[in-house]
């Protein structure tokens, strides 16, 4: 589902994958969509989709400019260990940072 609408609205030769297909290519901008089937499915996947590993080689895609999207209710996961916060700490710093970076005027909640 995701898949689809995501090839439906970017522009025509855009190519739309998860991590694991692009690893090992290059493309100057790389938009990343953090995103579950639903809230309810969080707690079993938060290893899989807060994934350091899986977060470097999808942020380190892009040439010139990585763009990570996703709801901010992703760092509302109930945790059930101390590696799972680990994880979504390292988001959250990640967007920490990203917000820092941007010109007040761009910062959007």
């Amino acid at each position: 589902l995701q898949v689809n609408l995501l090839r439906a609205t970017l522009p025509e030769g855009a190519r739309v994958g998860t991590v694991d297909k692009f690893q090992g290519q290059e493309a100057a901008v790389v938009l990343i969509s953090m995103t579950t089937s639903g809230q309810e499915e969080m707690p079993r996947n938060i290893e899989f989709l807060f994934s350091r590993n899986r977060l470097n080689v999808a942020v380190s895609r892009a040439r010139c400019l990585s763009v990570l999207t996703g709801s901010t209710n992703l760092m509302d996961v109930r945790c059930t260990s101390a590696s799972q916060v680990a994880l979504v700490n390292t988001l959250c710093w990640v967007a920490e940072c990203a917000r820092a970076s941007l010109p007040e005027t761009v910062v959007r909640e």
